[in-house]
């Protein structure tokens, strides 16, 4: 037994320091390889055999949180090995033990990380145009509320 040379693999570090930058100039906090117990309470949730196994021993590669830690997001990144039909099950598992949550979960690849769109990293422009869209609802239904 030995202690691993490193945590997280290249693509992962990369990831990690761009979500880092998003984080701190939105006011984030980003956390690396949370368990999912730790992101998602069950509550009185059944889940099957399988779905609890994977609740109790899954994590996420990254989650983004607001300042306060509450959970916005979770990103996953998936290499090449996300097309070997064991891991596309796991996915799948995932993405609808997120859905039931009302927990966002994107999938990202390399590409999202280095590639560029208006100036920006294709990561960066989707997280923060899905928080202004957030936003943009928030402030909308306030309104609302107030001419009522």
């Amino acid at each position: 037994m030995k202690v691993v040379g490193t945590i997280m693999n290249r693509s992962e570090e990369r990831t990690v320091r761009e979500l880092s930058s998003i984080a701190s100039d939105n006011g984030m906090r980003v956390f690396p390889k949370l368990r999912f117990s730790d992101v998602v309470q069950k509550d009185s949730t059944i889940l099957t055999t399988r779905e609890f196994d994977f609740f109790t021993r899954s994590h996420f590669d990254f989650t983004l949180t607001v300042a306060d830690g509450r959970p916005l997001m979770v990103v996953e990144y998936d290499g090449l090995f996300h097309a070997d039909p064991r891991q596309a099950e796991r996915d799948r598992i995932k993405n609808e033990l997120c859905r039931r949550a009302g927990l966002g979960l994107l999938r990202i690849h390399d590409r999202h990380v280095t590639k560029l769109y208006r100036g920006m990293t294709v990561l960066r422009w989707i997280i923060e145009v899905t928080e202004l869209e957030k936003a943009f609802y928030e402030a909308r239904a306030s309104q609302l509320a107030i001419a009522e």
